[in-house]
C-alpha cells in the first residue's frame, strides 16, 4: 500500500507541476488501420510524463483522446484523460458519480485516485465527468488539455492528418 500511495503522490505532482513538450510532435499510424497516434515526453520540473493522443483518420474533430501518464521504469500509469467527442457515451459504473453519463468528458485524477491506484489502472480511469461547453474544434480541445494538464508545447501541436472519406 505504501508503494501505491507513493505512486499516487508522484502522479499528483506530475499533473500539478508545469510541463513542456519540447520536441516537434508528429502524428504516426497507430496499431489499427484508421488510428493515428502521437506520444510525446512532457518534461516537468522534477518528474517527466508522457502525453498520448489518439485520433481517427476519417473522423475530423471527433473521437480523440488525450491521456497524461506517469512513466515509471517498469510501468506506465494513467493520470488523467480527456475524451473529445467519442463515438459512444461513457457511463460511470463506480464511485460517487455512478450512473453519470457523458460524451465529451474528463477522467480527472482526484476522482479516480479516490478509488485507489489499482482501480485507476485496471479500469483505465473509470470515472468521467462531462465537459460543457464541448470544445468547438481541435485548437480549443488542445487549449483545454493544456490548461487542465498544466502543459505547454514548445512547438505547435500539428492538426491530425485527417482524411474524411466520401460516402
Amino acid at each position: 500500500m505504501i508503494e501505491a500511495d507513493a505512486i499516487l503522490a508522484r502522479m499528483r505532482q506530475v499533473l500539478t507541476e508545469p510541463k513542456i513538450v519540447a520536441g516537434a510532435p508528429a502524428w504516426q499510424q497507430g496499431n489499427r488501420p484508421r488510428k493515428l497516434v502521437l506520444a510525446a515526453l512532457a518534461e516537468g520540473q522534477t518528474l517527466n510524463a508522457e502525453l498520448h493522443i489518439t485520433a481517427v483518420v476519417d473522423l475530423p474533430n471527433e473521437d480523440m483522446s488525450f491521456q497524461l501518464c506517469l512513466a515509471e521504469p517498469s510501468e506506465m500509469f494513467p493520470i488523467a484523460r480527456f475524451d473529445w467527442r467519442p463515438p459512444r457515451a461513457h457511463t460511470n459504473r463506480v464511485g460517487p458519480h455512478r450512473g453519470l453519463t457523458s460524451f465529451t468528458g474528463l477522467h480527472p485524477f482526484e476522482e479516480n485516485a479516490a478509488l485507489g491506484l489499482s482501480a485507476m489502472v485496471a479500469n483505465n480511469l473509470p470515472v468521467s465527468l462531462p465537459i460543457d461547453p464541448d470544445p468547438a474544434d481541435f485548437e480549443q480541445a488542445v487549449a483545454y488539455v493544456c490548461a487542465t494538464f498544466n502543459l505547454a508545447f514548445r512547438n505547435e501541436l500539428p492538426t491530425p492528418p485527417w482524411s474524411p472519406s466520401l460516402i
